[in-house]
């Protein structure tokens, strides 16, 4: 008997988050270390554009597993969109920016460029079929009842399909051999995924097939873990299953390389809906679950949240579509449209899925930092002249491609040089502006190289633009904090808190070292189940859980805080904390022509002296000069402290692919350095050797320092004993630059 080939697919995905750093040592790791063990099969791999830069930033291991395995034939890369929006809900234009952007990232970082699409979220429209195409993609995979929606006679074998003279050849994400395949990683039970691949192979015509295991990779792990199961158990399990499918004389783990022709030609496949979102929204309970929809095709028409962000994303759309219509003259300009394009993409989060995002949800709301980018660019446009040589080369640029609106930025990263010779053109000025389109002015100063955005709430600055190398310094939007987001100015201040739970400390894919439990396996995974599967299984099984925390240890932990930005002041009078960020107090503003000056007035109810605290902000050289001014208004000495805390993510683009490695703290000497302390004066980002520095008078008595979301907070801290009527003022000059390597 000929063998049946089938493929197994693990989809890797999660936000730029800390979740993803959990996921990746409860999940992650120990599964691909699971299937490099088994170096003779091969496996199909999609990881998401969002996960592989927050592993750069959290767990860079996994990454480095994936590239082992791709450069040793074993791992299949698929491609998709970056942020795993849905295609079906999202508009092309957006898809086709969706997929550029994750190609970009997965050759950049495994040298891959694929041609299969994981379809995510598993919906299909065939007018997909030409943005697949557009985006470079020749195959992809749709439910199996898609297929016999669509007349297919077996949907097991191979077929394609297309539009407009676009094909694309179909697989089957065959949906009862995933949930027969997660049962035996959950249970260890592996009878039925094993009876269910038999009855195909006894098939007189199953040449013809190609099988697709396709599920996401957080079911090895993660999933029973946010029930207390152990990790260890679902790779053991895993590596039971592909010892026993290898052993199997009639079947054959294969790459998609290797599939059979297609078997024929579907002029058009029905519009499909995902059947797990169709379950959970039909039943409480499942994962996900929103109520009042029949099912995703009534979600996706009538969800009151998908139409306030489509219409929130068109207006973003509409000014990125303005700035591809005549392409920037500069390098710097190109570099920051290309910011703004990613910055839509990723606050497209899994947009169009079921469970996840609203108004007031940070990671889509967001997406308004684009505007930020776009006007930086504006300005850069306007702030740097183009050389005669680059004016050269711009006269000789090719066209856009007609399927892309986004080839432009590839031809002129690849045409244009930074214009290190261009003449800053651009005046000093400043101006009230809401160029986030939050409802709330900003107030902008810009002048030569330099733009920053600033708001009353705190006097915080929200972001910093070097506008000759087009990257930013401050700001990093691209961060995903579970903070609440009222809009751009407002401090975040994070509330939720997550669960605790024992950690592995291995990767070894055994439970030796535990005891089983009797346990329901209804109650730990039914839920991601069809309703009749439980039909002659046993109530109980043995499962491994894992061991609970020392009881000392604290039961829950609070996420970061990302996006907290620069110039954050916590202010202590006699000890006691009088003013700190997150009470997004508005500061009093005074606007000159070329500086702002926020002030704020301190009484203490309980405490005799009284305050005043002011700082002005204007441009110098290249960068910007802070003045804090303090005032002692009271009748007593006082002693004052002053922490001024600053989030810094210089060249924050690259920082994202470069990673935690990449970025670190320096020294007044100029020698970078593990951790903060008094001679602390900046952050380098090392990858692209661009540093943000300051300089202090006085001196801060402390320099503290924090890992964040993909940025480092530097906090000087100043203290002063103040007599009553006395001033003491303090000057910091920022600088963002590129350096010799």
């Amino acid at each position: 008997m000929s063998q049946l080939r089938i493929a197994l697919l693990f989809h890797f995905n999660q936000n730029l988050n800390q979740f993803s750093h959990l996921a990746s040592q409860v999940c992650y790791r120990g599964l691909l270390h699971v299937l490099r063990r088994h170096a003779r099969l091969p496996f199909a791999i999609h990881i998401s554009g969002s996960l592989v830069h927050a592993l750069q930033w959290f767990d860079p291991e996994p990454l480095q597993l994936l590239a082992d395995g791709i450069n040793a034939g074993q791992f299949t890369l698929l491609g998709s969109t970056y942020a795993q929006n849905v295609p079906y809900a999202s508009d092309d234009w957006d898809n086709l920016l969706q997929m550029t952007l994750h190609r970009e990232v997965l050759q950049r970082n495994f040298g891959v460029s694929p041609t299969l699409f994981w379809n995510s979220e598993r919906c299909w429209r065939q007018n997909l079929a030409p943005v697949l195409a557009a985006g470079g993609y020749t195959h992809t995979l749709i439910e199996g009842d898609f297929l016999r929606q669509a007349g297919c006679p077996q949907p097991h074998a191979v077929w394609q399909t297309g539009q407009d003279g676009h094909s694309i050849t179909l697989f089957n994400d065959d949906q009862p051999l995933k949930d027969a395949i997660n049962y035996a990683i959950w249970t260890g039970r592996t009878t039925r995924a094993l009876a269910y691949l038999r009855a195909l192979a006894e098939q007189p015509d199953r040449d013809a097939y190609y099988v697709w295991y396709a599920e996401d990779a957080e079911a090895v792990g993660l999933w029973g873990y946010s029930d207390g199961v152990l990790p260890q158990s679902a790779w053991a399990n895993l590596d039971r299953l592909l010892t026993e499918l290898e052993q199997q004389p009639w079947l054959a783990i294969t790459a998609p390389a290797h599939a059979p022709a297609p078997q024929g030609y579907l002029t058009t496949v029905p519009d499909g809906q995902a059947s797990w979102m169709v379950a959970s929204l039909r039943a409480t309970g499942k994962p996900y679950h929103e109520d009042g929809f029949r099912d995703w095709f009534d979600f996706n028409a009538r969800s009151p949240k998908l139409a306030y962000f489509r219409q929130f994303y068109a207006q973003i759309r509409a000014r990125l579509q303005a700035s591809q219509v005549a392409p920037p003259a500069n390098a710097a300009a190109v570099r920051l449209i290309a910011q703004a394009h990613l910055a839509l993409a990723t606050h497209q989060f899994e947009f169009g899925c079921i469970g996840i995002g609203e108004p007031g949800d940070r990671q889509w709301e967001m997406a308004r930092a684009a505007l930020v980018c776009l006007r930086a660019a504006e300005l850069a446009a306007t702030a740097l002249l183009p050389s005669p040589a680059q004016e050269q080369t711009l006269a000789a640029a090719p066209a856009p491609a007609a399927d892309s609106p986004f080839a432009w930025r590839d031809a002129r990263r690849q045409q244009l040089a930074l214009a290190a010779d261009a003449a800053p053109a651009l005046e000093s000025r400043l101006w009230c502006e809401d160029v986030n389109a939050d409802g709330a002015e900003e107030i902008c100063l810009a002048g030569g190289r330099v733009f920053t955005v600033l708001t009353a709430l705190g006097g915080r600055l929200l972001y910093a633009f070097d506008l000759q190398e087009g990257v930013s310094w401050v700001g990093n939007e691209n961060a995903m904090s579970p903070a609440r987001f009222s809009h751009d100015g407002a401090y975040p201040v994070v509330t939720r808190t997550w669960p605790r739970r024992w950690l592995p400390t291995t990767v070894d894919a055994n439970v030796s070292d535990f005891a089983a439990q009797a346990a329901n396996p209804r109650a730990l995974w039914d839920r991601f189940l069809p309703n009749d599967w439980w039909a002659g299984e046993p109530e109980t099984l043995p499962a491994y859980f894992a061991p609970l925390l020392a009881a000392a240890e604290p039961a829950e932990w609070q996420p970061l805080a990302g996006q907290t930005r620069a110039l954050a002041d916590y202010l202590w009078v006699d000890d006691q904390l009088v003013l700190q960020p997150s009470q997004n107090v508005a500061w009093e503003v005074q606007m000159s022509d070329r500086s702002v000056t926020f002030s704020q007035a301190l009484g203490l109810p309980l405490l005799p002296p009284a305050l005043a605290l002011s700082k002005q902000i204007s441009l110098y050289q290249d960068g910007l000069e802070v003045v804090y001014r303090l005032h002692h208004t009271g009748a007593a000495p006082t002693s004052v402290r002053l922490v001024i805390e600053n989030e810094l993510c210089p060249a924050s683009v690259d920082l994202l692919d470069a990673g935690r490695a990449a970025v670190t703290y320096w020294q007044a000497g100029g020698f970078p350095q593990t951790d903060a302390d008094a001679a602390t004066r900046g952050v380098l980002n090392r990858a692209a050797n661009y540093l943000v520095v300051f300089q202090a008078q006085p001196a801060p008595d402390d320099v503290s320092g924090a890992d964040g979301l993909f940025a480092l907070t530097l906090a000087p801290q100043f203290s002063w004993r103040l007599a009553p009527g006395e001033h003491a003022v303090l000057g910091l000059r920022w600088r963002a630059l590129r350096i010799g390597a």
